[in-house]
């Protein structure tokens, strides 16, 4: 019984992170497409305009950010279900 408490404690924390974890991940996408899509007018615009390497340099800080998130989304579903295995197994 106590281990099935943990395990279900830590089903729950891992809830709530997940749901951080999609939030910030909707927003970063938000966020990567619309300076895509700046880029793209500012490319059409202005080619040779400075602020095109600052907004590629926030997209690839952006990027970085959106796969560390998977990576994090992605290590929480993992610890998830090894929480799962261990209640089964108890």
């Amino acid at each position: 019984m106590f281990i099935a408490r943990i395990a279900q404690e830590q089903l729950r924390q891992t809830s709530a992170t997940k749901e951080v974890l999609h939030r910030q991940l909707i927003d970063l996408d938000r966020q990567i497409k619309s300076t895509s899509e700046s880029m793209e007018q500012l490319r059409r615009s202005e080619p040779t305009s400075s602020r095109l390497s600052l907004m590629q340099s926030d997209l690839g800080q952006a990027q970085a950010t959106y796969a560390q998130l998977l990576r994090s989304q992605q290590d929480i579903a993992l610890a998830e279900a090894k929480a799962l295995n261990t209640v089964r197994l108890a």
